[in-house]
């Protein structure tokens, strides 16, 4: 098998660069499963599965893609099907929303913008806007749209919770 630069199979971690083969090549080989074992889940044969995820080809049937995420709980395919599409990818956490979590989430907000406006002015001092800056302040804003997506969701899931229920009637059931 092809030595992949930014593997670093001793650790399990991958940093594919941006590459959907290497991406689906990360995802099934340094995870939690072999993957001779993600082949048999998804009803392939290993020798088929290998080709797929063998980091030189894109070619995976997005059935399979969608189980492969679903087993090893890594998002990086759905990430590079949403950043081709022009967007970008959200996990939205099942668990209840708590007033801290959206409180967190609209900070994180804030931060994002507040850095995007200091990158902003830190290019537009010399009055010229260049490709680097533009470039950097396009990844800025990118991840300021995720946080304000991220917190998108946990509004509408702490809505889902409903209101807290208070009481304002002493106890011992006078009215």
């Amino acid at each position: 098998m092809e030595t992949h630069k930014n593997c670093n199979v001793g650790t399990r971690r991958c940093t594919p660069d941006g590459n959907l083969a290497q991406i689906i090549h990360c995802t099934t080989d340094h995870g939690v499963y072999r993957r001779s074992e993600l082949a048999a889940f998804v009803g392939k044969r290993t020798d088929a599965f290998l080709r797929m995820s063998d980091g030189l080809s894109e070619e995976m049937p997005l059935r399979i893609a969608l189980l492969v995420m679903e087993l090893t709980r890594d998002t990086r395919i759905a990430e590079e099907f949403a950043r081709r599409a022009g967007g970008v990818f959200i996990k939205v956490n099942a668990r209840e929303v708590t007033d801290e979590d959206l409180f967190q989430a609209f900070l994180r907000v804030t931060k994002e913008v507040g850095e995007d406006s200091a990158l902003l002015l830190r290019a537009l001092q010399d009055g010229h806007l260049g490709p680097d800056e533009a470039e950097a302040l396009a990844i800025e804003i990118d991840q300021t749209i995720q946080a304000a997506l991220a917190m998108k969701q946990r509004v509408l899931a702490r809505a889902q919770r409903g209101p807290a229920v208070v009481s304002l009637q002493p106890r011992g059931g006078r009215s």
